[in-house]
């Protein structure tokens, strides 16, 4: 592929979030509901631990608990003070979990530049510097020693190849994304991540419900949104394609972004994610002809495209129907949905409620 293909976009950042991909793609929002900005994270490990069950478990639903990653504010994260969060640090020794976990927390930098710093064969800490970071050159830094890490993950890749996208390399990038297509990984550490706030809210002393509520639901995005940046400079890359070129270079940006979608899907724990993966898909196959055969499956784009576009009616109904289905939860009743959420994730817990609730 020659650098004239994508030159033209090579600097193109298109900032896609999930505020977008309802507002681009749905005029169905849900009812009574604002979107809100990028914020948070997914992941694959699931916790083991249990805690017991606190004391307001079969009372109502504490308002810094009842939330989802489609309305993160409908109640109000629980607030740490200074003090909380320096005996979270000292009961946990200044682990790198903790110090992840803080740092998000209290969106403060430091801890986790702490952390990078302490422990530096800590993967998730060194993938959330390479993305949560504000200067280049500690961001790549941090994305190298991950990469060193985790050489099989190709989100390592994706993260390069939005860098160099930044940094206006385009063949880098290019580069970059085709060795993603050659990686059997591709692992991001939602469930270690999750844990680790989980339990520095919980060391502050706030109750289990609101523990793992606002370890579930903040900044749900924050892996998934590195995708669709990358999505959105696919899309550009194909519709900037030359004539002479387009079959060679459409078909290999074509199968690097359906790639993307797939492995955003496989990724997703949050309902917010599912519409971002399915957005990422989406703007892939809008730039290529209607007809144009999608690799992996015997369905053109057109065929594909009705298929995404089911998909996110589905989540947008599922949305609609939040309210009526946690209504008249406990706390302990609400907490077991959180584990159902955290297993078998949001979208699937809220259709197997509401599939109960219609028999």
């Amino acid at each position: 592929m020659k650098s004239r293909v994508i030159g033209m976009a090579g600097a193109i950042m298109l900032l896609g979030v999930g505020v977008w991909a309802v507002v681009h793609f749905s005029s169905e929002k849900p009812a009574g509901t604002k979107t809100s900005e990028e914020s948070h994270a997914v992941g694959d490990r699931k916790s083991k631990r249990t805690r017991p069950e606190s004391k307001g478990s079969h009372g109502e639903i504490p308002e810094t608990a009842r939330r989802t990653s489609w309305l993160p504010k409908a109640g109000s994260l629980p607030e740490l003070s200074d003090e909380q969060v320096a005996k979270i640090l000292e009961n946990s020794h200044r682990s790198a979990e903790a110090l992840l976990a803080v740092s998000r927390i209290k969106n403060n930098l430091e801890f986790l530049q702490e952390a990078a710093k302490s422990f530096s064969n800590h993967k998730a800490v060194q993938l959330e510097l390479a993305i949560r970071g504000q200067d280049p050159n500690e961001k790549r830094a941090a994305l190298d020693r991950f990469r060193e890490l985790d050489p099989n993950n190709a989100m390592g890749d994706y993260l390069a190849a939005l860098m160099d996208v930044q940094e206006g390399k385009p063949d880098d990038a290019l580069k970059n994304l085709q060795a993603a297509e050659t990686r059997t990984g591709f692992n991001l550490p939602l469930g270690e991540v999750w844990q680790a706030c989980e339990d520095a809210y919980v060391l502050a002393g706030v109750s289990a419900v609101e523990a793992k509520s606002a370890a579930l639901f903040t900044q749900p995005t924050l892996y998934v949104g590195v995708m669709n940046q990358l999505a959105g400079n696919l899309a550009t890359w194909i519709s900037n394609s030359e004539q002479g070129e387009a079959s060679e270079a459409t078909a290999e940006l074509l199968q690097i972004g359906v790639t993307l979608g797939r492995r955003a899907t496989s990724s997703s724990k949050l309902m917010v994610s599912d519409m971002m993966a399915v957005v990422i898909e989406t703007r892939v196959l809008k730039a290529v002809p209607p007809q144009t055969q999608v690799p992996g499956l015997t369905k053109t784009a057109e065929q594909r495209l009705a298929e995404l576009d089911a998909m996110r009616k589905e989540i947008v109904s599922l949305s609609r129907s939040l309210a009526d289905l946690q209504a008249g939860m406990t706390a302990g009743q609400f907490l077991s949905y959180l584990k159902h959420v955290e297993n078998d994730g949001e979208s699937d817990t809220l259709r197997k409620l509401r599939d109960k609730a219609s028999q």
